[in-house]
């Protein structure tokens, strides 16, 4: 089992450039999930009769219900 010492060591043995391409890595499958997931909601409403204004209010709601979400993680942490 891992003790936290040996998680530190590990984190610690990270060269620079090793930390900036996980950092990349895990911010792009972020990008690529939350792009699902919008692709996702957009196909939901397509299949509703909907206005143009309606989506996009739709689409503003699910944004700052994200961005709430993510705020309420951050504080958390």
């Amino acid at each position: 089992m891992n003790k936290p010492d040996d998680q530190v060591t590990a984190l610690t043995s990270l060269t620079a450039q090793e930390f900036i391409d996980i950092n990349l890595a895990a911010r792009q499958s972020e990008r690529l999930h939350l792009l699902r997931v919008l692709i996702n909601r957009i196909e939901a409403m397509q299949t509703q009769p909907l206005t143009p204004e309606q989506i996009y209010s739709e689409l503003s709601r699910w944004i700052e219900l994200r961005k709430d979400t993510n705020s309420s993680l951050k504080e958390k942490a």
